[in-house]
């Protein structure tokens, strides 16, 4: 399915069933105080516990100990871009179990139904997908 965007774009949105949505929910439950210690403590996005405020705190301490530029950076398309490949050799370094990793290749390569049939996804993961936030900040 696709969705319209800005200057006549189109969105490819990829909705996961409830099913999966509780798998990947559970999942998390389980991997994400593995994995989340492991990220930079600059890292602020799609965290547990953490928010634009932690955000805001750290510029002002950096500002305070005499940092005078701060960068806010957006990657276009960053969701949709993801390479499956780099993703799943990234995913292997925390996770080593084949099943698991069947579902989250499962998850990823998911593909849309168009007027010409269902075709699978190459790259990027699904923004409305419970495990994608994680698995862009492991990408």
């Amino acid at each position: 399915m696709f969705i319209p965007k800005k200057q006549n774009s189109l969105r490819e949105l990829r909705i996961p069933t409830v099913r999966d949505r509780i798998i990947q929910q559970a999942l998390l439950n389980v991997i994400v105080p593995l994995i989340d210690p492991h990220f930079s403590e600059a890292s602020f996005a799609y965290r547990p516990n953490i928010s634009y405020i932690q955000a805001v705190e750290k510029i002002a301490f950096w500002r305070d100990i005499g940092y005078q530029v701060v960068l806010d950076g957006d990657l276009v398309k960053f969701f949709d871009n993801l390479d499956h490949q780099r993703l799943l050799i990234e995913v292997r370094k925390f996770i080593n179990h084949s099943g698991i990793l069947y579902l989250i290749k499962s998850w990823i390569t998911t593909g849309i139904l168009t007027e010409n049939g269902h075709v699978l996804a190459t790259k990027g993961v699904s923004q409305g997908a419970v495990i994608s936030p994680l698995l862009a900040n492991i990408y």
